[in-house]
């Protein structure tokens, strides 16, 4: 185990890191901790310190045969999604080929910029290419948080200019608010990326299981 590692095992807090890192091994410890619980005492034993060393292959191993598995996967993803396209001629012939071969299969609503895609989620890249194909046009194989999309646009509806003036206001208050949201998203999401990185982000299971409900029973 890294330093940078998480010690989910017997808890994340920062007393109980920076004691085990400071314990001798082969001697059982004990760190006390309060909260609104009360106190608590985590007992543990440093089995063996084995100096710092590059990583080996068995130390990476297992991640290794994780990430192998999972893009082996995304390009059987990608070459079935792509074949399914090649042997569509439109919608129709989509939705018959998807369903033969037990695929998800979903007809959108409209749809904007930030419009929500069935099985997709909110993809404004996705939606983009969308809304710039024309009526009868393919879209795909294109790589979403899911996976791959194929898909035939079958209708399209022009915006209401009318109703456009007259929520003007309304609408630059709003997308002022949501930019404001994505960039705090943005934000959230690269700092997690990091802390990811660097195995910093670590569940408190003591505090979990505190607050578990205890002797409930679900009716019947």
């Amino acid at each position: 185990m890294a330093k940078e590692d998480a010690l989910t095992a017997i808890g994340g807090e920062p007393e109980i890191k920076e004691a085990v890192w400071e314990a001798p091994a082969g001697k059982w410890q004990a760190v006390e901790l309060s909260g609104e619980s009360g106190t608590a005492a985590v007992f543990f034993k440093v089995a063996q310190i084995v100096p710092e060393h590059p990583a080996t292959f068995e130390d990476v191993k297992d991640e290794l045969q994780i990430k192998v598995k999972q893009e082996k996967a995304l390009e059987m993803a990608r070459q079935a999604a792509g074949a399914l396209r090649a042997a569509s001629r439109d919608a129709e012939s989509l939705q018959a080929g998807a369903e033969k071969e037990q695929y998800s299969v979903r007809l959108s609503e409209s749809l904007g910029l930030k419009g929500y895609i069935p099985n997709v989620g909110n993809d404004q890249a996705l939606a983009r290419t969308l809304l710039g194909t024309p009526v009868g046009g393919a879209v795909g194989p294109l790589k979403t948080a899911n996976g791959y999309v194929v898909a035939y646009v079958t209708e399209r509806t022009h915006a209401d200019m009318a109703q456009f003036e007259a929520k003007k206001a309304e609408l630059r208050q709003q997308q002022a608010s949501e930019y404001a949201q994505q960039l705090t998203q943005d934000w959230v999401a690269r700092r997690r990326a990091e802390l990811d990185k660097k195995k910093a982000v670590s569940f408190n299971t003591y505090y979990i299981e505190q607050l578990e409900p205890r002797g409930q029973q679900v009716p019947s």
